[in-house]
């Protein structure tokens, strides 16, 4: 894959589930967030708006919330956006596998899952 990025960060809000459609009217699941990310030696924190789609969405909503530490893996996707008359680009993170990084210690009692190794399709996470 020549598209690829990994990032270990923060979630800046909240995961929000949504349901959408397809070109071809089949529905699912999708779910949006931020990730911030320190750069190393400097104050500034690069943020990252974040999507996932299907199962992986919504395991996302039930175990994440603001604060979390994650990592995500994926495609960069970049989209123009028209305000006040001048076009802005942008670039968001289109998912494909993330990683448990809270503690066992935290609220959450996480740990590191590598999601491609499970199938998060078909069973719950256990904890």
């Amino acid at each position: 894959m020549h598209n690829h990025i990994t990032i270990h960060g923060y979630l800046g809000r909240s995961p929000e589930l949504k349901e959408y459609k397809n070109a071809r009217g089949e529905s699912g699941k999708l779910c949006n967030f931020s990730v911030g990310v320190s750069r190393d030696m400097t104050d500034e924190t690069d943020w990252f708006d974040v999507t996932f789609f299907g199962r992986r969405a919504e395991v996302i909503e039930k175990f994440f919330s603001k604060g979390s530490q994650i990592i995500v893996s994926g495609r960069m996707q970049s989209d123009t956006v028209e305000k006040d008359g001048r076009k802005h680009k942008y670039w968001k993170l289109i998912g494909s596998a993330f990683d448990f990084c809270d503690s066992k210690d935290s609220p959450r009692g996480s740990a590191i899952v590598e999601t491609d190794s499970f199938k998060a399709a078909e069973d719950d996470i256990p904890f």
